[in-house]
Protein backbone atom coordinates (compact mmCIF):
# COMPACT_ATOMS: atom_id res chain seq x y z
CA UNK A 1 0.00 0.00 0.00
CA UNK A 2 1.23 3.15 -0.67
CA UNK A 3 1.76 5.65 2.00
CA UNK A 4 2.09 9.30 1.71
CA UNK A 5 4.60 11.61 3.65
CA UNK A 6 5.50 14.95 4.37
CA UNK A 7 7.92 16.92 2.96
CA UNK A 8 9.15 20.61 3.17
CA UNK A 9 8.99 22.28 -0.30
CA UNK A 10 9.88 25.70 -0.31
CA UNK A 11 7.63 27.81 -2.78
CA UNK A 12 9.08 28.12 -6.58
CA UNK A 13 7.52 31.90 -6.37
CA UNK A 14 8.04 33.31 -3.04
CA UNK A 15 10.33 30.67 -1.47
CA UNK A 16 8.03 30.32 1.26
CA UNK A 17 8.63 27.15 3.54
CA UNK A 18 5.82 24.93 3.98
CA UNK A 19 4.92 20.85 4.36
CA UNK A 20 2.92 19.50 1.74
CA UNK A 21 1.44 15.94 1.42
CA UNK A 22 3.31 13.72 -1.18
CA UNK A 23 3.17 10.54 -2.44
CA UNK A 24 5.88 8.34 -4.04
CA UNK A 25 3.06 5.41 -4.43
CA UNK A 26 -0.05 4.40 -5.00
CA UNK A 27 -1.74 0.65 -4.83
CA UNK A 28 -4.84 1.14 -6.80
CA UNK A 29 -6.88 -1.35 -4.62
CA UNK A 30 -5.41 0.13 -1.46
CA UNK A 31 -5.75 3.61 -2.10
CA UNK A 32 -8.85 4.29 -4.00
CA UNK A 33 -8.89 7.86 -2.54
CA UNK A 34 -5.19 8.97 -4.15
CA UNK A 35 -6.47 6.74 -7.32
CA UNK A 36 -9.05 9.61 -7.71
CA UNK A 37 -6.94 12.36 -6.37
CA UNK A 38 -4.17 11.27 -9.38
CA UNK A 39 -7.36 11.41 -11.97
CA UNK A 40 -8.21 14.90 -10.26
CA UNK A 41 -4.89 16.82 -10.59
CA UNK A 42 -5.26 17.34 -6.93
CA UNK A 43 -2.15 14.45 -5.76
CA UNK A 44 1.29 15.46 -5.34
CA UNK A 45 -0.56 19.49 -5.47
CA UNK A 46 1.53 22.40 -4.27
CA UNK A 47 -1.01 25.33 -3.04
CA UNK A 48 1.36 27.98 -1.35
CA UNK A 49 -0.66 29.60 1.44
CA UNK A 50 1.67 33.01 1.62
CA UNK A 51 1.21 33.40 -2.09
CA UNK A 52 -0.99 31.73 -3.31
CA UNK A 53 1.19 29.78 -6.06
CA UNK A 54 -0.36 26.67 -6.93
CA UNK A 55 1.20 23.91 -8.87
CA UNK A 56 2.75 20.28 -8.58
CA UNK A 57 5.52 18.20 -6.85
CA UNK A 58 7.76 17.20 -9.46
CA UNK A 59 8.52 13.82 -7.94
CA UNK A 60 8.75 10.05 -8.95
CA UNK A 61 5.18 8.43 -8.75
CA UNK A 62 4.84 4.29 -9.05
CA UNK A 63 1.36 3.54 -9.48
CA UNK A 64 0.44 -0.21 -8.94
CA UNK A 65 -2.85 -2.18 -9.41
CA UNK A 66 -2.77 -5.72 -8.15
CA UNK A 67 -5.85 -6.74 -9.36
CA UNK A 68 -5.25 -6.29 -13.30
CA UNK A 69 -0.96 -6.61 -12.24
CA UNK A 70 0.02 -3.68 -13.97
CA UNK A 71 2.33 -1.21 -12.87
CA UNK A 72 3.40 2.25 -13.95
CA UNK A 73 6.01 4.30 -12.60
CA UNK A 74 6.75 8.35 -13.55
CA UNK A 75 9.88 10.08 -13.58
CA UNK A 76 10.23 13.50 -13.83
CA UNK A 77 11.31 14.40 -17.48
CA UNK A 78 14.55 16.19 -15.79
CA UNK A 79 15.80 12.72 -14.44
CA UNK A 80 16.53 12.35 -18.66
CA UNK A 81 19.44 14.67 -17.81
CA UNK A 82 20.82 12.67 -15.47
CA UNK A 83 23.69 10.51 -16.21
CA UNK A 84 24.29 8.74 -12.93
CA UNK A 85 20.10 7.87 -13.00
CA UNK A 86 20.13 6.64 -16.56
CA UNK A 87 23.06 4.35 -15.64
CA UNK A 88 21.39 2.77 -12.86
CA UNK A 89 18.49 2.01 -14.94
CA UNK A 90 20.53 0.65 -17.75
CA UNK A 91 22.26 -1.75 -14.53
CA UNK A 92 18.94 -2.79 -13.32
CA UNK A 93 18.46 -6.53 -12.60
CA UNK A 94 15.20 -8.46 -11.24
CA UNK A 95 15.57 -9.10 -7.71
CA UNK A 96 17.79 -12.10 -6.42
CA UNK A 97 15.18 -12.89 -3.36
CA UNK A 98 12.38 -13.06 -5.48
CA UNK A 99 13.60 -16.69 -6.84
CA UNK A 100 13.38 -18.06 -3.07
CA UNK A 101 9.42 -17.34 -3.52
CA UNK A 102 6.55 -19.76 -4.38
CA UNK A 103 6.04 -19.72 -7.84
CA UNK A 104 2.22 -18.63 -7.34
CA UNK A 105 3.59 -15.48 -5.32
CA UNK A 106 6.58 -14.90 -8.29
CA UNK A 107 3.73 -15.30 -11.57
CA UNK A 108 1.11 -12.63 -9.41
CA UNK A 109 3.89 -10.15 -8.67
CA UNK A 110 6.25 -10.31 -11.82
CA UNK A 111 4.70 -7.42 -13.25
CA UNK A 112 6.42 -5.11 -10.46
CA UNK A 113 9.55 -6.06 -11.87
CA UNK A 114 9.34 -4.65 -15.20
CA UNK A 115 7.00 -0.99 -14.49
CA UNK A 116 5.72 0.77 -17.53
CA UNK A 117 8.20 3.79 -17.25
CA UNK A 118 6.90 7.54 -18.53
CA UNK A 119 8.09 11.30 -17.87
CA UNK A 120 4.67 12.88 -18.50
CA UNK A 121 1.47 12.35 -15.80
CA UNK A 122 -0.73 12.65 -18.45
CA UNK A 123 0.87 9.39 -20.08
CA UNK A 124 0.13 7.82 -16.63
CA UNK A 125 -2.89 8.56 -16.50
CA UNK A 126 -3.96 7.28 -20.08
CA UNK A 127 -1.61 4.38 -19.33
CA UNK A 128 -3.90 3.44 -16.49
CA UNK A 129 -7.00 3.61 -18.62
CA UNK A 130 -5.76 1.60 -21.26
CA UNK A 131 -4.98 -1.37 -18.93
CA UNK A 132 -8.17 -1.21 -16.94
CA UNK A 133 -10.26 -0.96 -20.74
CA UNK A 134 -8.18 -4.23 -21.19
CA UNK A 135 -9.03 -6.02 -18.21
CA UNK A 136 -12.88 -5.20 -18.66
CA UNK A 137 -12.59 -6.66 -21.94
CA UNK A 138 -10.79 -9.61 -20.65
CA UNK A 139 -12.63 -9.93 -17.67
CA UNK A 140 -16.64 -8.74 -18.27
CA UNK A 141 -18.31 -8.23 -14.96
CA UNK A 142 -15.14 -8.78 -12.52
CA UNK A 143 -14.19 -6.41 -10.07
Amino acid sequence: MGKPFLEQINCPVCDTLQTSITWSEIDAQADHGARDALFAGELNAFDCRACGYAGQIVTALLYQDRLRRFCVQYYPEEMLDDDEWLAQMAAETPRADLAALPDVVRERSAYLLHPHVVFDLDEVLRYIVFREKLWELQHPGEE
